[in-house]
């Protein structure tokens, strides 16, 4: 398909090495499915596409946004445990003595997660 490389379940998705760095990409067009979620129906007209890499390009964007949600929900799972105070004795055990790493009992967990508006007990 002329260099491109199909993005797993789509018939319009796809990504080429030098195309839009090789983010995925609307085939055929310079345009990454996240650009086009601004433009709503009007993308259709305004960048020729057609109605069906419309439809792909925003399943793409829902399905991207599930994955990015997980990520974020396992990134403040992680910070949950080690912002845990109870966890502190499990955490230095497997420290090494000569390590460079300054355990501060979860301290910088709790301020991230309170910085991203996650509530820490």
């Amino acid at each position: 398909m002329n260099g491109w490389n199909l993005v797993p379940g789509y018939k319009n998705i796809g990504t080429k090495e030098d195309v839009c760095g090789g983010n995925p990409t609307i085939i055929g067009t310079r345009l990454e499915p996240i650009f086009i979620a601004s433009y709503g129906l009007d993308a259709i007209e305004d960048f020729g596409i057609t109605k069906e890499q419309y439809e792909e390009a925003v399943k793409w964007i829902v399905q991207e946004i599930k994955r990015l949600q997980q990520e974020r929900d396992k990134l403040i799972e992680g910070l949950r445990w080690y912002a845990d105070t109870k966890n502190y004795e499990y955490r230095t055990s497997y420290l090494d003595q000569d390590a460079p790493i300054i355990d501060d009992s979860g301290q910088r967990a709790r301020e991230i997660l309170k910085e991203i508006g996650v509530t820490v007990e």
